[in-house]
């Protein structure tokens, strides 16, 4: 991430945030995270999602369940 977090939205369970980043020392990149706290539901720990788009199409996605840890959604 570069300068800081340029987006926040919290929804129920889960927080996004949005800003620009760097791959490999290169600008252009644009990256989405979201972590959702599932424990209140009974159903696991949580999940994440992390989205990197950039320059050519580039374009990195992944999402998979928390297996430890602890995510807490708490809106300041």
């Amino acid at each position: 991430s570069v300068n800081g977090v340029s987006s926040i939205a919290y929804n129920n369970t889960c927080v996004s945030f949005a800003s620009s980043a760097l791959v490999n020392q290169n600008p252009g990149y644009l990256y989405t995270f979201t972590a959702c706290d599932l424990q209140a539901l009974g159903t696991g720990i949580g999940t994440f999602t992390i989205n990197i788009t950039g320059p050519l199409g580039f374009l990195y996605q992944k999402s998979a369940a928390l297996t430890s840890g602890l995510v807490s959604v708490t809106p300041q």
